[in-house]
């Protein structure tokens, strides 16, 4: 409840757009923390302002409430202490579970273009096009119609999932991108970047557009497709390299099907999260199924893998590998993982 309730406070461009009351999700969110609180003898945040500043300086740890164990990285916490926005741990906690808003929206997005378009090929290069253009400037859009007639079919299908830059990654009448995570990204000072892909360097130098004009993909598609998308777009290359086929399958908005030299089949899927056993909560498996991450995600916390398998809800077959696992795996360099059972 909490951390949707930031990702609805987040959501808002401008806090004057904000009309008392607020948001029925923020005021229950808020009312359970000052109940917890007050059976704790511990002072409660005194309005939601007060409330986003403990999201900020509190870390899991430190909340006046009882998660379950393993649940989310006890340093994590729901807004980031530099930038003020919003954590990749908040929008993948505000997923969770069937009241989930974040994830949902993003696969409810992808199934309604897949409906709408005529075919699931089409669908394919609309999904590619979200994936490699999380923003589109002006200039782009008119070479685009003028050099890219595929790329400009695919714009007409899906630019309604973008937007306006939002005021907050707007300095100068300049928007910033990350070079490495093709996120937005914001200057913090003293040289000190901050991307919405949290885990690339800080030292980059920024990629900059004109903010005028351009769009920006729907934040629940940066993270929950375009993010992972790069991985997967990745993989799919070197594998093809390898003789190995992938096949988007219908009606799943992300899953592939892994087809071997040899005939051998795998169902895969790419993800890219820093909560290990958010995922395992989120993966649905076959008895060929695999979750496939970003190696730089298992880089980033040691204890991933056993969080992730630790997680694993009774009879849910799936095994958890790196991208760079796979590709070794594909090569003959590394076994694949012992098929499990029908669950």
């Amino acid at each position: 409840m909490l951390a949707r309730a930031m990702i609805e406070l987040a959501a808002a461009d401008r806090l004057e757009s904000f009309a008392l009351p607020y948001p029925s999700g923020v005021q229950r969110a808020l009312d359970q923390v000052v109940l917890r609180c007050l059976n704790q003898g511990e002072a409660p945040p005194s309005g939601v302002p007060d409330l986003v500043r403990w999201c900020t300086k509190r870390v899991c740890a430190d909340w006046p409430f009882g998660l379950p164990a393993g649940f989310v990285g006890l340093g994590a916490s729901l807004v980031d202490a530099r930038a003020r926005m919003t954590t990749r741990m908040c929008a993948e906690v505000a997923s969770d579970g069937p009241a989930g808003v974040v994830e949902q929206h993003a696969l409810a997005l992808l199934a309604n273009l897949e409906t709408a378009v005529p075919s699931l090929t089409f669908f394919e290069t609309c999904r590619e096009f979200l994936i490699q253009r999380v923003l589109v400037t002006s200039a782009a859009a008119i070479r685009m119609r003028a050099t890219d007639p595929a790329a400009a079919l695919a714009w007409r299908r899906v630019r309604h999932l973008y937007g306006p830059i939002p005021q907050v990654y707007v300095e100068d009448g300049e928007f910033f991108v990350c070079p490495i995570c093709r996120l937005p990204a914001r200057r913090l000072g003293q040289g000190d970047v901050w991307c919405e892909g949290e885990l690339c360097p800080r030292d980059v130098a920024l990629e900059r557009h004109p903010a005028a004009g351009a769009q920006l993909l729907i934040p629940s598609l940066r993270r929950f497709l375009a993010l992972p998308g790069r991985t997967e777009r990745d993989v799919r290359a070197r594998l093809g390299q390898l003789g190995a086929d992938t096949a988007l399958l219908e009606g799943t908005q992300g899953s592939l099907q892994l087809r071997l030299p040899g005939g051998r089949l795998w169902t895969l899927r790419v993800h890219d999260r820093v909560e290990p056993a958010l995922l395992a909560a989120r993966v649905s498996a076959g008895p060929t199924s695999l979750a496939v991450v970003p190696e730089y995600v298992t880089r980033a916390r040691s204890d991933y893998r056993n969080a992730f398998e630790q997680a694993l809800p009774p009879g849910l077959q799936v095994s958890l590998v790196t991208d760079v696992e796979l590709i070794a795996m594909a090569s003959g360099a590394a076994a694949w993982p012992e098929r499990k059972h029908d669950a």
